[in-house]
């Protein structure tokens, strides 16, 4: 019986991981794009329109600095369960 060596299967835990962030990235994107969207065709005025566009946006970047520093070992905001 052959065993594959440590270096490789860390890669392969690493490209497992990646692969499921990638997933997670692609899914969220596609909730903030249509929450972008959403708020475009709600018809509210142009003043609220823009506030509720930028506080989607800041939520996005949030979500996205506590994404890859999670993946440096130290997340943006913590959750505790």
């Amino acid at each position: 019986m052959h065993l594959a060596p440590a270096s490789l299967l860390g890669a392969v835990v690493v490209a497992s991981d990646s692969t499921g962030t990638l997933i997670n990235i692609l899914i969220v994107a596609l909730i903030f794009s249509l929450a972008f969207w959403v708020i475009g065709k709600m018809g509210v005025p142009e003043p609220i329109n823009m506030i509720l566009r930028v506080i989607v946006g800041i939520v996005a970047l949030i979500w996205l600095l506590n994404l890859f520093g999670a993946l440096g070992g130290h997340p943006f905001v913590l959750y505790h369960s």
